[in-house]
């Protein structure tokens, strides 16, 4: 089993949207995962997936010039805004379990799993996961539609 992501004392709030992520809140993200990062100075937010469970984003960053690198894109996942979503209950949905997962297996699975910068969950089940990006190959499942065999077998070849 991998380890638990180390406690630090940088407190990063939940937050209820994705478009609230602001440059502060991801230099508490950065600082809280032990990434040395300049100071992020804009954070643009690309829609990746919606269903109606959650909601995944891409999120550019933008940094002071001069100080440094910091990664360049992540991805954030946070609960849907739709109806059906906030109708779900969180213990079927399990977002609980899916930040656990994040936080005590991550890399340690034995397959390619994004490094997770922040991953918290409420009581009440609401949550925010900020991940690795592993680039604009990769993309949510699509509960309804489903995966083509071609497009698992390829990824489970990468492996």
């Amino acid at each position: 089993m991998g380890q638990p992501v180390p406690e630090t004392p940088v407190r990063v709030p939940l937050l209820e949207t994705v478009d609230a992520i602001d440059p502060a809140w991801m230099d508490r993200v950065l600082a809280h995962a032990g990434v040395a990062a300049p100071k992020v100075l804009a954070v643009a937010h690309t829609l990746v997936g919606q269903g109606t469970t959650s909601a995944v984003t891409r999120l550019s960053l933008t940094y002071a010039p001069g100080a440094g690198d910091g990664p360049a894109t992540l991805v954030a996942k946070f609960p849907s805004p739709s109806a059906l979503g906030e109708a779900a209950s969180p213990e079927v949905v399990g977002y609980a379990r899916e930040v656990e997962a994040y936080r005590y297996f991550g890399a340690a699975c034995g397959f390619r799993v994004p490094a997770c910068l922040f991953a918290e969950v409420r009581e009440d089940g609401w949550f925010n996961l900020i991940l690795a990006d592993l680039g604009t190959d990769c993309r949510p499942g699509d509960q309804i539609a489903g995966f083509e065999v071609v497009g698992i077998a390829a990824q489970v070849a990468d492996e």
